[in-house]
């Protein structure tokens, strides 16, 4: 199932990584932050790190879709605003 989801549309894998690589990023980023400003709290750290990975997950994720569905109406025949282009 997951191999006939990537052969029929290989965009969507490349957006499944870039999602994941943005969302580790931020995450360590976040936790590097946390650790430098609260010092030592390991539970503050870790809930902190947690709550901007998942943050930055939505905000990926959505972007992708955004940008994914923006692709597909414009390959349909359809400008952004919805209308009929040709």
């Amino acid at each position: 199932m997951v191999l006939a989801i990537i052969f029929a549309r290989p965009e969507a894998i490349v957006r499944l990584v870039v999602s994941s690589l943005g969302t580790s990023c931020v995450t360590l980023l976040s936790c590097l932050y946390a650790r430098h400003n609260l010092g030592g709290m390991n539970g503050d750290i870790a809930g902190y790190s947690i709550c901007m990975g998942e943050l930055s997950g939505m905000i990926f994720g959505s972007a992708d879709n955004s940008i994914g569905m923006m692709s597909e109406r414009r390959a349909s025949g359809f400008d952004i605003c919805g209308s009929l282009s040709g």
